[in-house]
């Protein structure tokens, strides 16, 4: 799997929540959901690509679940397959994000132990006056 660049955009002090979905292309770039059964997950934030990470949200403290949509086309947990990625940024993490951006890796651990790089890119913050709020994007 080739890695992805992907920029998030969080708001100083609000609960952020992304949903990624994750393909693999094949044969005649027809793409497929890709299958997360059994990996798991982190997500380390840095000050630049190589200082030590300032915060880690991870499958183990909660902070990133797998899931499938469900016919309404809702996020839902699941082991069953999934092609789903949702990252939870909370408040107590992006109301300490100060700089306007910062570096961060999606790494998935599959169940042999091997690590693979699956994202990679920036967290651009922007200082908000709708402190306390909460958003969800879905990609």
């Amino acid at each position: 799997m080739d890695i992805a660049i992907y920029n998030f955009d969080i708001y100083q002090g609000n609960d952020d929540v992304y949903i990624l979905k994750i393909e693999e292309i094949k044969e005649n770039d027809v793409s497929s959901n890709f299958n997360l059964t059994n990996y798991q997950f982190v997500l380390t934030i840095k000050d630049n690509a190589i200082s030590d990470p300032i915060s880690t949200l991870s499958t183990d403290n909660g902070n990133i679940k797998l899931g499938v949509f469900d016919d309404n086309n809702v996020f839902t947990e699941s082991d069953n397959t999934p092609y789903l990625i949702k990252i939870y940024f909370p408040h107590l993490l992006t109301e300490k994000l100060y700089a306007p951006k910062y570096k961060y890796d999606l790494f998935g651990f599959k169940p042999d132990g091997s690590r693979e790089v699956f994202l990679r890119g920036d967290i651009n913050v922007t200082r908000s006056i709708l402190y306390g709020k909460s958003s969800l994007r879905h990609y």
